[in-house]
């Protein structure tokens, strides 16, 4: 595969709205994580006030900063728009802005877990007996609305579609990207993102029944680490072939590996998770040797820590490593793109957020720092994404 360049980004999630904004929060070990009420909520439902009287979810790390419509022409059409569909148009706005792209040969590939805001506000109306819902509200319903919407609303020309790789969606994007942009010359560059609002009553049912949520906090590689914290937020990137164009970092490749084991925990060995930092590694012609940094995928849970610090142990020993979802929560299909932006922010100024709640480390084998940026010196850097079903993915970025 031939390199492409990150040339725009785009961020909103529990710590603001901004790329910098909320990279200046990240390296400050700010954490968008609170305790949640239905009053946090800016779009109010019937179910979700229901759902946290008898669920235990009781932390997550909501938007409470609500973008307004980023381009006054479509403000009408804004009011109909799923909230999650509001974020991802606005994080999209803010990679088109920042990469100054005027072409319209582009293509869109977002993904989400889906409108849940609607769907529980037309089951909350429809229970009420309040039977009209406005038509052209209906259309979230589609997962498909997304694309749809972003490509309209910039005038795209390029394919349109959306995909759902669970948590490993946002590095599934970023790899069809780069394959798009090898093969097809029509093409000037592909904007990749998503938009979860994951604090709806269902997803957060949906991971609370599988017993994947803490109660308490979201301790990435600690020994007290009992699970994740839902994360609300919507990041894009626009990606382009590489070229004398000033970008935050080269994509270089894209590593994916499936070991089904089991629909919910990753294969037991790691080897999953180590082949797909070595395919990456191949198809770049780079050496292990250069990987200076880790972001982990790390959402805090019993299991996938440990495996995830075993296997980079293995192939990347001694490495910088650090995880964002104790500042961000686990933001589901967006974290991919989220947390690659992080990566490639790290990958500029050279330093790394710290890990948040992070006390006691599982192991004395990795550099993870815990309360400070940690400074590092390395032009290669690899970003982890694991999803149920046992699919493994891992991005190789390079400083320009």
């Amino acid at each position: 595969m031939q390199p492409i360049s990150i040339t725009g980004l785009g961020i909103i999630n529990s710590l603001g709205i901004g790329v910098e904004k909320t990279w200046q929060a990240m390296l400050s070990n700010q954490s968008g994580i609170k305790a949640i009420t239905w009053d946090d909520k800016a779009d109010k439902d019937y179910y979700f006030k229901e759902y946290l009287e008898k669920c235990p979810i009781n932390i997550g790390a909501p938007i409470l900063e609500f973008p307004d419509c980023p381009l006054e022409q479509f403000s009408k059409d804004w009011r109909h728009m799923d909230p999650s569909i509001q974020i991802a148009l606005h994080s999209t706005w803010q990679a088109v802005t920042d990469a100054k792209l005027t072409s319209k040969r582009v293509g869109v590939i977002f993904g989400s877990i889906g409108a849940s805001h609607t769907r529980s506000q037309g089951c909350d109306a429809m229970s009420r007996g309040r039977v009209k819902f406005p038509p052209r509200k209906t259309l979230n319903f589609e997962l498909s609305h997304m694309t749809a919407i972003i490509s309209r609303v910039f005038g795209f020309e390029g394919p349109s579609l959306m995909v759902h790789n669970a948590c490993s969606t946002g590095l599934t994007a970023i790899d069809y990207a780069q394959r798009m942009l090898e093969t097809d010359p029509e093409l000037d560059a592909v904007v990749v993102g998503g938009g979860d609002l994951t604090l709806e009553a269902g997803p957060a049912f949906y991971f609370s029944n599988l017993q994947a949520l803490t109660t308490t906090e979201c301790r990435p590689f600690d020994n007290q680490r009992s699970g994740f914290v839902l994360g609300e937020g919507s990041g894009a990137m626009v990606l382009e072939r590489k070229s004398d164009k000033q970008s935050y970092s080269d994509v270089l490749a894209v590593g994916a590996v499936t070991v089904a084991e089991h629909e919910t925990s990753p294969d037991s060995q790691g080897k999953a998770a180590t082949e797909a930092v070595l395919k990456a590694v191949k198809s770049a012609d780079v050496s292990l040797d250069n990987i200076g940094y880790i972001n982990a995928h790390a959402t805090g849970t019993e299991v996938g820590d440990i495996i995830e610090y075993n296997a980079m142990k293995s192939i990347l020993p001694g490495r910088t490593m650090t995880a964002n979802k104790g500042q961000i929560g686990h933001t589901i299909c967006s974290s991919g793109i989220i947390e690659t932006a992080y990566t490639a922010l790290a990958l500029r100024d050279q330093i790394t957020p710290p890990t948040h709640n992070l006390s006691n480390p599982i192991g004395l084998n990795m550099t993870i720092p815990q309360e400070l940026p940690c400074p590092i010196s390395t032009n290669l850097a690899v970003k982890n994404n694991y999803a149920f079903g046992g699919r493994s993915m891992s991005v190789l970025l390079a400083r320009p």
